[in-house]
């Protein structure tokens, strides 16, 4: 064998080491995961047994993966007539079951002052206008984390304030 034709047999015996190692090493990956659905159900106001008065944020979350997923965090503002009142955070991770829909709820103290400022246009229009809006983290493997926004808007009667926000 000449030189030059061993040349060219390492040069490709090293190639063919080199491609095992790069699909070896995506192999190990595994898949990225479908992005999970998330959905606000509902925002409510509710009163602690020592009075502290808190939102609490329903949401609606659809894993549509054939094995659990894990959220790492989530975050929310509710917003009353364009101000933001409160913010929301998942106080410890949770997994998502296979395939399964899931009801995550957060809670949030309400900033009493940023509401006195929204009162006055409540008043007014004798309706308020609300918008919850966030993102959860799930921990997608080895890929990185992905972010999925949520958001919901709408209006209801001053009346229907302390209850459950449709």
């Amino acid at each position: 064998m000449t030189a030059l034709a061993r040349r060219i047999a390492l040069v490709v015996r090293s190639a063919v080491v080199a491609g095992a190692i790069v699909l070896a090493g995506c192999a190990s990956l595994g898949p990225r995961p479908l992005p999970p659905k998330v959905y606000v159900d509902s925002v409510q106001t509710v009163v602690g047994s020592n009075g502290d008065t808190r939102f609490r944020v329903r949401l609606d979350v659809n894993n549509p993966n054939a094995y659990d997923v894990a959220v790492s965090a989530i975050e929310a503002t509710v917003r009353i007539e364009d101000q933001a009142i409160a913010t929301a955070n998942l106080p410890q991770p949770v997994v998502l079951k296979a395939s399964a829909e899931s009801k995550l709820d957060i809670e949030a103290r309400p900033d009493f002052n940023a509401l006195a400022k929204a009162f006055d246009r409540m008043l007014r229009r004798l309706a308020i206008a609300y918008e919850v809006t966030g993102f959860a983290v799930i921990d997608a493997r080895q890929s990185g984390d992905m972010r999925i926004p949520f958001g919901k808007r709408g209006e209801l009667p001053l009346s229907d304030f302390l209850g459950r926000l449709r």
